[in-house]
C-alpha cells in the first residue's frame, strides 16, 4: 500500500500559497481565516504527487473497509500521519466498515489504531460494538486513556447500552464499576444506577466523585452512606466538602465538623482565609 504525508504535501503547499498571497492579507489572522478555503481546494486539485489525482479523491475508489483500516494502521506503523480523506472515506462506507473497526478494538492492536477505531465507529454511529468497548475497560481495568474513551463511547451510545453496562457491573472490580459509573451516572433515575453508586461509596471508591453522583441523582436514601462517608478518617478535606455539599443538597443536616491540620488542600485554603 502507498504511504504518502498528506499533511506534509499540504503544509509545502500552505507554504507557497502563503509566499504568493502574503501581501493581500493585513495580518497572520486574516490568512487563519482563509484556511479552511485554502485545505479545500488543495484537496480538490489535481496533484502530481499522487499521479494526477486530487487529495480529496484518492481513496474515493476503494469500497473494501478492510482494505482501508489495513492501510490505516501501515501508516501508523510507518510514524506518517493518516490522512484525513482516508479516515473520511471509512466513514463514507457506514456499516461496511464496522466489522474491520470492531475488530481492530477486540484485538491486540496499538492503542492510538484502537482510539482512532472508536471515534470513527462513533462518527458512523450505526450498530455500537457495546461488547467490544466493554472489553477495553475490563482489560485496562478501568484505567488509562483507552478505557477512557471507552467508556466516552459508550456514553455517546445512551440507553441503549445502559442494560450491557449495569450487566458488566456484577462481579467487576471497583475501578472498572467506577469507569462505567461515568455513564450510567447519565441515567439518574434507575435505582440500579443509585444502587451501584452507594455500594461504591461505602467501598471508599473515590467518594467524592460518588458523593457529586448522588447528589445529581438526589438520591435520599444515600445520605446514611455519605454520613458515614464523612466520618472516614482516611478522608482528605475536598473529599469531606465534596460529601458534605451533598448531604446538604439532599436535604440532610452537615455533619459534625472535622479537624484537617496538615491536609495540604485544607492548609492552602486557610493560608488565603487568613490573607
Amino acid at each position: 500500500m502507498q504511504i504518502v504525508d498528506f499533511d506534509a504535501q499540504f503544509s509545502h503547499y500552505m507554504t507557497e500559497w502563503a509566499s504568493l498571497n502574503a501581501k493581500a492579507f493585513h495580518n497572520v489572522d486574516e490568512m487563519e481565516v482563509a484556511m479552511p478555503d485554502v485545505y479545500m481546494r488543495w484537496l480538490n486539485t489535481p496533484a502530481d504527487w499522487l499521479g494526477g489525482v486530487a487529495p480529496g479523491l484518492f481513496f474515493a475508489p476503494y469500497d473494501d473497509a478492510g482494505v482501508l483500516v489495513a492501510w490505516m494502521r501501515e501508516y501508523l506503523d510507518s510514524g506518517v500521519s493518516v490522512p484525513d480523506p482516508l479516515l473520511e472515506r471509512i466513514v463514507e462506507l457506514g456499516e461496511g466498515a464496522c466489522l474491520p473497526l470492531t475488530g481492530v478494538l477486540m484485538g491486540q492492536e496499538r492503542a492510538e489504531l484502537q482510539m482512532m477505531a472508536m471515534s470513527l465507529l462513533t462518527e458512523i454511529d450505526i450498530n455500537p460494538p457495546l461488547e467490544a468497548y466493554l472489553r477495553l475497560i475490563h482489560i485496562h481495568d478501568g484505567e488509562g486513556e483507552l478505557a477512557v474513551r471507552a467508556s466516552e463511547a459508550l456514553r455517546s451510545v445512551g440507553a441503549g447500552a445502559l442494560p450491557a453496562c449495569l450487566d458488566e457491573m456484577e462481579g467487576a472490580s471497583a475501578a472498572v464499576r467506577l469507569c462505567l459509573m461515568d455513564m450510567l451516572a447519565d441515567f439518574p433515575g434507575e435505582d440500579a444506577v443509585r444502587a451501584h453508586a452507594r455500594a461504591l461509596l461505602r467501598e471508599g471508591c473515590a467518594p467524592a466523585v460518588m458523593a457529586a453522583y448522588i447528589a445529581r441523582m438526589d438520591d435520599t436514601e444515600a445520605l446514611d452512606d455519605l454520613y458515614a462517608a464523612a466520618k472516614d478518617p482516611s478522608l482528605d478535606y475536598l473529599a469531606y466538602v465534596e460529601i458534605t455539599g451533598a448531604i446538604e443538597a439532599l436535604g440532610g443536616e452537615p455533619p459534625e465538623a472535622r479537624e484537617f491540620a496538615g491536609d495540604p488542600a485544607y492548609e492552602s485554603l486557610r493560608g488565603m482565609t487568613l490573607e
